[in-house]
């Protein structure tokens, strides 16, 4: 699969630039996120970040069903074309509600080419993944027009028994056999994503180095993508 951007009326360099990252649940895109936000912001660049989630009534309703919770399991109903649907329809609402002409940057706690790999589960038909395959890969054209075209994918990569050992830890409780598979397919379904062509620029890095470390190489990359 190849994705590339539509063409637009409007000059590349009058968007926003898009710093978007992936990774499976567990590797650390929303605290490194929120740093990525503090460091940019206390530079001087206008910032906004797009969390996985909105705070819009089907924001609030995905949010729960899709998290590994204190008692209750992840549930599987998001795993589809259903789930995908919501989840593609709440962040492309978040995407829209930026305006453009006060943003430098926007930081994404994963992106729309997430559901590639968070729709579709061990047991999705064929038929339901090539329809998600798609209705993704049309939306990222859609999008992608509205971004800065030295924008960027971050793919953050760690073990599954990292994201394992960290979730454990943000739940306080052991992770449920099907949550542990879950867990070890959306790292290897990652890795493979990392390998595609995108619109901009992407960019894999270990995620099981510390926030500060890993924090120091995107702003290093902020500046290239800026400078060139």
């Amino acid at each position: 699969m190849c994705i590339h951007p539509f063409s637009s009326n409007r000059d590349t360099f009058d968007r926003p630039r898009l710093l978007a990252l992936e990774g499976p649940a567990g590797v650390g895109k929303t605290e490194l996120a929120v740093a990525m936000e503090s460091i940019l912001s206390q530079s001087g660049k206008r910032v906004t970040l797009v969390s996985e989630f909105s705070q819009t009534p089907l924001g609030l309703a995905l949010h729960p069903a899709a998290a590994y919770g204190q008692s209750e399991p992840r549930q599987q109903w998001i795993q589809g074309l259903g789930g995908s649907l919501a989840f593609l329809s709440d962040q492309v609402a978040q995407f829209e509600a930026v305006c453009p002409s006060d943003t430098d940057w926007i930081i994404a706690d994963r992106f729309l080419i997430s559901q590639i790999v968070l729709g579709i589960g061990h047991d999705v038909s064929k038929t339901l993944t090539l329809a998600i395959e798609e209705i993704v890969t049309a939306l990222i054209r859609w999008v992608s027009s509205r971004f800065h075209e030295r924008s960027v994918l971050v793919f953050l990569d760690a073990s599954s028994g990292i994201c394992r050992t960290r979730l454990e830890a943000r739940t306080a409780r052991p992770l449920r056999e099907h949550e542990i598979l879950q867990t070890e397919l959306e790292s290897e379904r990652y890795r493979k994503l990392s390998q595609l062509s995108f619109p901009w620029k992407s960019v894999r890095l270990d995620a099981e180095r510390e926030k500060e470390v890993l924090s120091a190489e995107l702003l290093g990359l902020v500046h290239y993508l800026e400078a060139r």
